[in-house]
């Protein structure tokens, strides 16, 4: 979005969860130092349309750089292999480490395009 005004998207109305990586690297930290076992779903919890986090990031970044950017939805197809819904529950992390996210989707959003 910084160098480029236009933005050529699919439809992207896929189901995803984004974890801020400072969140990331504070559960992995935990599960090491624990010396926890097991598999875990390394996840914020918090599914967004695909859409509404590229609005998102649009957003903060024309607030950011004093630039508009025009997003153009449906003009490219969808990756085949882009999951249609890539969410999970971070509870059993939760509850094996005692790690919860600090970041919500939007604050973790804002630190990104604002450390870009």
């Amino acid at each position: 979005v910084k160098q480029e005004t236009v933005a050529e998207m699919s439809e992207c109305n896929q189901i995803w969860d984004f974890i801020y990586i400072e969140d990331v690297c504070t559960a992995i930290h935990k599960v090491i130092s624990l010396k926890v076992c097991g598999t875990y779903n390394l996840c914020s919890g918090d599914h967004k349309k695909l859409k509404d986090t590229v609005n998102k990031v649009a957003s903060i970044a024309t607030e950011r750089y004093q630039k508009k950017a025009k997003i153009m939805y449906g003009i490219r197809k969808v990756g085949l292999n882009d999951p249609k819904v890539l969410r999970g529950s971070n509870s059993k992390l939760m509850r094996a480490t005692g790690w919860r996210p600090l970041y919500d989707m939007n604050t973790g959003l804002e630190k990104t395009v604002y450390e870009w």
